[in-house]
């Protein structure tokens, strides 16, 4: 990077060779310094060490202000730290210094997505886009943007890009079965779902997302295997929840109800638990006519705590 300072015009001879001397000599001794610290903060950060890496990156922008790497390495810590718009504003600033700069977009807009700013998200994902047309990374976090927006026809766009890029992505194929899920395309999306399952063990939200999409296509026992290996592997409320309705659609009243009771049992106050507790506990009730009148009260009880909740 050249950094030497431009000499006013009309100095005597002498007087520019002297002063040019000293101003390579000092900006050689400061781009020197500044290599310096960034080798040391890239060695803090690739051990985790992000307070002296930050220090570091402070200090090479002390020789150099306009240090790209500097500022985004910054930002890429207070970012990995949760501290978005300070990881936000070193972005921008990097941005502002290269306007070219595909990294300096790019993180400042996940900083935007991540503090829920999905408009200028979208904005800054677009203009890392133009620099580079093929980043995977871009495509799928702009496909997710959109969807937060419920942007389907946009985010199926990006969401293609992506695994087509990237075919070994896994959020690249939940985002393309999100997206196929929320379109009605339920055996697409369980297509998806597996194949983001390929790289990785896949964690609770694509497996909830693969058994809701079986439930869509009637595959009861399918949907039914996949939540019984969600709530073995990491029990939750809404796994239950989703078992029960499975369960129930199958006629198992009894391990619907059983369900809905794991599931109350760990949020007592989630209105689709409540509600399918009611109907759980009202269809033995009927089916035994009459017999438990504890099951009658009980389904009132969980209807009446659902609406006073919504």
């Amino acid at each position: 990077m050249n950094t030497m300072r431009r000499m006013t015009p009309g100095l005597l001879f002498f007087a520019l060779i002297v002063a040019t001397g000293c101003a390579t000599s000092d900006t050689a001794r400061d781009a020197d310094a500044g290599q310096a610290h960034l080798v040391r903060a890239r060695h803090y950060r690739d051990r985790e060490l992000s307070v002296s890496a930050l220090v570091e990156f402070a200090l090479a922008l002390e020789d150099n202000p306009r240090l790209i790497e500097a500022h985004i390495g910054i930002g890429r810590i207070y970012l990995n730290r949760g501290e978005y718009p300070r990881a936000a504003d070193a972005f921008q600033r990097a941005a502002r210094i290269n306007p070219h700069s595909f990294d300096a977009h790019y993180y400042f807009g996940l900083a935007q997505q991540l503090m829920g700013r999905i408009e200028q998200a979208i904005h800054a994902y677009h203009r890392a886009l133009t620099i580079d047309a093929d980043s995977a990374d871009a495509n799928r976090n702009l496909a997710s943007a959109y969807l937060q927006l419920n942007r389907l026809d946009l985010a199926l766009r990006h969401a293609e890009r992506a695994v087509e890029l990237d075919p070994q992505s896994q959020g690249a194929w939940a985002n393309l079965a999100a997206v196929y899920s929320l379109l009605g395309e339920y055996q697409k999306a369980v297509h998806a779902y597996r194949r983001a399952a390929e790289p990785d063990d896949m964690p609770e939200p694509l497996l909830l997302g693969l058994a809701d999409a079986h439930l869509k296509l009637g595959n009861l026992d399918r949907a039914i295997n996949v939540l019984q290996s969600v709530v073995h592997r990491s029990p939750s409320a809404l796994a239950y929840e989703r078992l029960g309705y499975a369960q129930f659609k199958q006629r198992h009243f009894n391990d619907a109800l059983a369900s809905y009771e794991a599931a109350h049992a760990i949020d007592p106050d989630d209105t689709a638990v409540l509600n399918g507790l009611g109907v759980g506990l009202m269809t033995l009730y009927l089916g035994s006519d009459g017999t438990d009148p504890s099951q009658w009260e009980r389904a009132v009880a969980a209807w009446r705590r659902s609406i006073t909740l919504r």
